[in-house]
């Protein structure tokens, strides 16, 4: 039985571990340990108080100790990493040196009887793991509230899927040696190379896919062998693995045909030219590309043309020294895809806008509904933009009723006019059949998942949107926007700063992002209370949405009701909220709570009392 109550709390946890201790207690038992007790004695346990933190438990190599400020924790293990007792072969206790790994995370934990639980606690053990010796990691969630406001420089890792840890961790290192990259069966990044076995795997469920599709309602590419323009011929294997990722990378999206690895390396030494490469294999679009290695830096260029014309559609040059090629080119490769997916769309867009009436087929009417949206989201917000869309998804399914993607895209059409206060709630459910229906169609498509969990998400059913959310994640990891929207629930949900290393990655792999982007961004910040911050981010939008001048509003009030600046904020709060209500004349409180479904009741409260500070 607990001789004392549970207690639950937010709590920025420390976790420190000896490096190589068994082997060095091996080798010397009894002064290892000695050197152990001396380090917890005298450097760790004086800094845990100069710090405000407290020592939860010894564990034999390291010590576990939790923080009410993850700035204090930081700085904490920033001085443990750097003190001479720890980093330097002094003369205080003629012992072995112990070198220390450090992991902090920061998240709810359950503290009974002096000791704390959770999973929180196992993730900030993984993050020691992952730290280098005399280093320290620190998750995403720790990150965001330290950014400004410590000396250490961190670099980002990625997200890392941690063992035994259900959702990807963003990772940020500092200090110590650079961190190996995650192998096959450590923990490891979202979309690493996949085995052979894998790869032919992944790739035949997705030709099965689109073959069940007419191929004249999908684009063609074939991605060819990157040229190796460096001296060193054993580095044609890089060259070789990047076209391979590349190619299943795009083939990860259902909208696109791509042509078979196997096929594009039968050209390998060729040099095909556009017009070749349409007579032979009749794709409509070509990817070619080159490395180079110059010095200490590794050049990647890469290319997309239309083989109809041509025509260079796009073409992109990536310097990487030498030494950061494996921490790199996993976003590298990213971005080469995120800017062939948005160029290839626009092309595709236009080619579908030329075409007559007559001969429109389901593929361009859809490719006409997402412009509309796009549109919507990036410029108009008006329902007229709106209906455009529906109309065009409905008119697709007319054409072709087993196709998944119109029928997702229709759910979300459903939930923005509910959110827009252009309907009511009682059509959300529908839109909840429109994507079930999107998914039984087409299970394997990313975007009919991603509209499921989206309608989930705005009927507050979010354990089943998270769900969604990663199993889109898991079909195509590489869609920004798909990062980014999740990012959206994650703030729903409570967890604002996971949510804020979301849309950060999603901006990193993609940066020619969409305005909404920052949207999503300042309103992660406005829960986290960086009310600066969120105006920073929102202030650089050129045609702010009605969302977005609802932030700005609450944020400028609550600058003002904190002292700051009070008349100036109090006016400009007034000026986006007037923005705002020549918009959307008839919103009231009672609308904007409707809409504000949010998982934790304090988020609701902190929302609408922005918003009622600011004039709503």
């Amino acid at each position: 039985m607990s001789s004392s109550p549970q207690e639950r709390r937010l709590a920025a946890i420390l976790v420190a571990d000896a490096v190589n201790y068994s082997t060095l207690m091996n080798a010397d038992e009894i002064g290892t340990h000695e050197r152990y007790s001396f380090d917890v004695s005298e450097v760790i346990l004086p800094l845990l108080t100069k710090h405000h933190g407290r020592l939860v438990k010894k564990t034999g190599d390291g010590v576990l100790a939790i923080f009410h400020s993850v700035v204090d924790a930081v700085n904490c293990a920033g001085q443990l990493q750097g003190c001479p007792s720890i980093a330097a072969n002094d003369t205080v206790i003629n012992r072995p040196k112990l070198t220390y790994r450090v992991g902090i995370h920061l998240g709810d934990i359950l503290i009974e009887d002096d000791d704390v639980y959770g999973n929180e606690v196992n993730v900030a053990t993984r993050l020691e793991a992952l730290a280098s010796p005399g280093g320290l990691a620190v998750s995403g969630a720790a990150y965001w509230n330290v950014k400004g406001r410590t000396s250490i420089d961190f670099e980002e890792i990625g997200f890392l899927r941690l063992k035994n840890i259900p959702e990807p961790i963003q990772v940020y290192q500092a200090g110590g040696q650079a961190l190996p990259k995650p192998g096959n069966n450590q923990d490891r990044s979202i979309g690493p190379a996949e085995n052979g076995n894998a790869r032919s795997a992944r790739q035949l469920r997705a030709k099965q896919h689109i073959w069940s599709e007419s191929r004249s309602h999908q684009p063609e590419i074939i991605v060819l062998p990157f040229q190796n323009l460096s001296i060193n011929p054993a580095e044609e294997y890089l060259c070789d693995g990047l076209t391979r990722d590349l190619t299943i990378d795009l083939s990860r999206f259902a909208n696109i045909f791509v042509i078979d690895a196997n096929t594009a390396f039968s050209y390998k030494g060729q040099h095909p030219t556009h017009d070749r490469l349409r007579r032979e294999i009749s794709v409509e679009y070509m990817v070619e590309g080159s490395m180079q290695r110059l010095e200490s830096q590794l050049r990647i260029s890469a290319q997309l043309v239309e083989t109809r014309t041509g025509r260079h559609l796009w073409a992109e040059r990536y310097d990487i020294r030498d030494e950061n090629l494996f921490a790199v080119q996993d976003d590298v490769r990213r971005k080469i895809v995120m800017a062939l997916i948005s160029k290839l769309s626009t092309a595709e867009l236009f080619r579908a806008m030329r075409k007559q009436a007559g001969s429109i087929t389901s593929y361009d009417l859809f490719l006409r509904g997402l412009h509309e949206i796009r549109k919507f989201l990036s410029t108009s917000e008006n329902l007229d933009t709106l209906e455009s869309a529906e109309n065009a998804f409905a008119r697709a399914i007319d054409l072709d009723p087993e196709s998944g993607r119109p029928h997702g895209w229709l759910a979300y059409c459903a939930v923005l006019k509910w959110k827009h206060g252009w309907a009511g709630k009682n059509l959300l459910p529908k839109a909840e059949e429109l994507a079930k229906k999107a998914v039984a169609l087409d299970p394997g498509d990313h975007d009919t998942h991603w509209a499921l969990a989206s309608c989930y998400s705005n009927l507050g059913k979010f354990d089943h949107a998270l769900e969604h959310y990663e199993r889109a994640l898991e079909i195509n990891g590489n869609d920004a926007d798909l990062h980014a929207e999740m990012a959206d629930l994650l703030s729903y949900i409570g967890k604002h700063h996971e949510a804020i290393g979301q849309i950060r990655f999603a901006m990193r792999i993609n940066p020619y992002f969409p305005e909404w982007y920052r949207w999503t961004l300042g309103w992660c910040y406005y829960f986290i209370e960086e009310y600066k911050e969120a105006i920073a981010e929102l202030g650089k939008l050129l045609n702010p949405s009605e969302d977005a001048l609802l932030i700005l509003a609450a944020s400028h009030a609550r600058l003002a009701a904190a002292g700051e600046e009070v008349d100036a904020n109090q006016r400009t709060a007034l000026a986006y909220m007037d923005a705002f209500k020549k918009r959307r004349p008839s919103w009231t409180m009672r609308d904007q709570e409707e809409v504000s479904g949010y998982r934790r009741p304090a988020d609701t409260s902190h929302w609408l009392e922005g918003l009622r500070l600011a004039g709503l």
